[in-house]
């Protein structure tokens, strides 16, 4: 990663991590990774935080999704010559994604995806309709419990049926649906969860189908990492 940066012609660089949460980690992988040309900057809404130890300054930041969240970053990149930004919580990425411009103004690049890409995969409702319309094998889906019953009728999809947030991460409000009135009391249940949490902010733009139900399917499950420089 160090000579990748200096063939770039990026010279001393200095990274804010924002949302850094426990992973510690990251941050000692960026500091090996500079080589001591430049420094690692973590932001977070809490102080309660490890990462903030190992890191070379670290800042507390408003909520994310406060007014006053994007002028506090834009700030703080100003005051510390931050020529690099990057989250590490996908809730983090659509609000900073569609403030690019204003980071790229004042010499900021932020190393996160464009906006309708962050878009389409922070919302599994557009993430299953693009994947279908691209040609891939997907689990049914549906958005509300009377379009999942129906199914079930014509033999569809079957039970078990997966419940879980449209907008989220981190298996919150995962549930399982073993019959139809399972289905209906864990559908309420989700909402109920949703706008307990952090995922309140994204649900409240379609509050009424903000739960999906999914087919839930067996078998050996595979991640795949993919490692990429910033010209792709």
């Amino acid at each position: 990663m160090r000579e990748g940066m200096a063939e770039r012609g990026w010279g001393k660089v200095n990274i804010l991590i924002t949302s850094v949460g426990r992973r510690s980690y990251m941050v000692d992988y960026f500091k090996e990774a500079l080589g001591g040309e430049g420094s690692v900057h973590v932001a977070n809404s809490s102080a309660m935080t490890p990462a903030f130890a190992r890191a070379d300054r670290h800042v507390v930041t408003p909520l994310i999704y406060s007014q006053e969240y994007i002028p506090f970053l834009l700030d703080y990149c100003r005051e510390n010559e931050i020529n690099a930004l990057l989250s590490l919580f996908d809730i983090d990425l659509l609000v900073l994604a569609r403030h690019r411009e204003a980071f790229r103004q004042i010499g900021v690049r932020l190393v996160l995806s464009e906006e309708g890409v962050v878009e389409k995969c922070n919302d599994k409702w557009k993430t299953f309709r693009y994947l279908r319309e691209e040609g891939f094998l997907v689990p049914e889906t549906y958005l509300c419990p009377e379009s999942a019953l129906e199914a079930l009728g014509e033999g569809g999809v079957s039970f078990p049926l997966v419940v879980k947030p449209r907008w989220g991460m981190g298996s919150l409000a995962l549930m399982e649906a073993e019959t139809e009135s399972e289905l209906e009391i864990l559908y309420e249940k989700a909402r109920r969860d949703i706008f307990r949490s952090y995922m309140k902010y994204e649900s409240i733009q379609n509050p009424e189908e903000c739960v999906l139900i999914q087919e839930k399917l067996e078998g050996q499950e595979y991640g795949l990492d993919v490692m990429n420089d910033l010209q792709g």
